[in-house]
C-alpha cells in the first residue's frame, strides 16, 4: 500500500544505488485508474527504472479453459463436466487460488465427486444455475479473511461489517443511513457507536459520510475495499461524483466478514437497510427498469430481514415489472 512518499523514495533509490536493485511492485489496475497520486506515483517509478530493465506482467484471471485444466490437475481427473465448471467460475471469477480452495472444498464436503475420471456435482447439489448459491466459503478462506481482518481497529472493523450486509459495493448515503438509523435502536447485541471515547459530540455522529468516507479510504489501504468512483479518491471519474461509493475486492472478503456477523444481528441490519430502500423506491418512475432493480433489492433485504410476506411481495413486482419491460 503505496502513498506519494514511498514512491520517491523507490525512484530515488532507484536512481542513486550504486548497486543494482530490484523493485517488484504490484498494483491494482482498476484502483491506478481511480488514483491519481496512485497513478502518478506509479509513473514516476516507471521513468526511473533504467531502460530495457522494466518487465511489466499483466496478470489476468484465468480464462474459462485455463481454469479447467487447473480443476483437472487439482482434482485429477481427466474431464470436468461444463455444470461443474460454471458453477465453481461463477463463485472464483477466474482467481486461481479460490479455485483451488472451492474446488478442494466442494470434494471434502461431497458437493462434488470425481467418477469414471469425470469431475462433476454430486447428485442433489443441482444445475450450475443453483449450484453455485450451495458453494459456501471453505473453513481455510474463512480463516484466510478473518485473519486479514484481525488486526482492523474495532470502528474499521464494524463499518466493514454493516457495509457487507449493503452488499459487494455500496455508496457511503447507503452506509450512513442504515449506521444512523441503527444507532440507538435495538441490534441484538450489536454496538454501531464508531468511537464512543474519541467523539466529543456522541457515537451518531461518527456515521456522517465524511467520518465514513475517512473509515473507507483506510480500509481501501487495508487491501478490502477498492474505491468504485473518482469522489471518494480524489481523480476523475464519469459515475456520478456526488456520492463516493467503494466495493470489497472480493467477494470472499465480504462472505468472510458477512459471516462473522450473528444471524439476529444480520437481520436487524437488512431490517434497517430495507426501510432505507423504501424512499429509492418512491424515486423510482413506475414501470421502469430503476423501479423492478429497486424491489429486487428491497426483496433480497426483506428476505434476509427474515420477513418471508414481504419479500414475497416484492419479488413478486419486480418480475411483472422485468414482464412488463419485456413486451415493450
Amino acid at each position: 500500500w503505496l502513498h506519494s512518499t514511498t514512491h520517491s523514495l523507490l525512484a530515488e533509490l532507484l536512481r542513486l544505488s550504486p548497486t543494482r536493485l530490484l523493485v517488484v511492485l504490484a498494483t491494482r489496475s482498476d484502483h491506478v485508474g481511480f488514483d491519481r497520486a496512485q497513478t502518478e506515483g506509479l509513473a514516476m517509478l516507471l521513468d526511473a527504472a533504467p531502460d530495457g530493465q522494466r518487465l511489466e506482467l499483466d496478470v489476468l484471471p484465468l480464462s474459462a479453459e485455463d481454469e479447467e485444466k487447473l480443476l483437472r490437475c487439482e482434482l485429477r481427473a481427466e474431464t470436468v463436466s461444463p455444470t461443474f465448471s460454471k458453477a465453481l467460475r461463477s463463485r472464483s471469477h477466474g482467481n486461481p487460488f479460490l479455485t483451488r480452495e472451492l474446488a478442494r472444498d466442494m470434494l471434502t464436503k461431497g458437493h462434488a465427486s470425481v467418477a469414471a475420471g469425470c469431475a462433476q456435482l454430486s447428485h442433489g447439489t443441482g444445475t450450475s444455475a443453483n449450484a453455485s448459491s450451495e458453494i459456501c466459503l471453505s473453513e481455510s478462506l474463512l480463516a484466510f479473511v478473518l485473519s486479514r481482518v484481525s488486526g482492523l481497529p474495532s470502528d474499521l472493523l464494524l463499518v466493514a461489517k454493516v457495509a457487507a450486509c449493503i452488499g459487494t459495493s455500496f455508496d457511503l448515503r447507503t452506509l450512513a443511513s442504515i449506521g444512523s438509523t441503527m444507532e440507538g435502536a435495538s441490534t441484538n447485541g450489536m454496538d454501531l457507536a464508531l468511537n464512543r471515547q474519541a467523539s466529543p459530540h456522541g457515537a451518531k455522529s461518527q456515521w456522517s459520510m465524511e467520518s465514513l468516507q475517512a473509515r473507507c479510504q483506510a480500509l481501501e489501504l487495508y487491501g478490502l475495499l477498492r474505491c468504485c468512483n473518482a469522489s471518494a479518491s480524489g481523480g476523475v471519474s464519469s459515475r456520478n461524483c456526488n456520492v463516493p461509493s467503494f466495493g470489497f475486492v472480493s467477494e470472499v472478503v465480504r462472505e468472510g466478514l458477512y459471516s462473522t456477523l450473528p444471524f439476529a444481528q444480520r437481520a436487524s441490519l437488512h431490517s434497517a437497510l430495507a426501510d432505507g430502500l423504501w424512499s429509492e423506491l418512491l424515486r423510482a418512475p413506475s414501470g421502469s427498469h430503476q423501479e423492478g432493480e429497486a424491489y429486487a433489492n428491497l426483496g433480497h433485504h426483506l428476505a434476509c430481514a427474515r420477513k418471508p410476506a414481504e419479500a414475497k411481495a416484492c419479488f413478486e413486482r419486480a418480475a411483472a415489472c422485468a414482464k412488463g419491460l419485456s413486451e415493450e
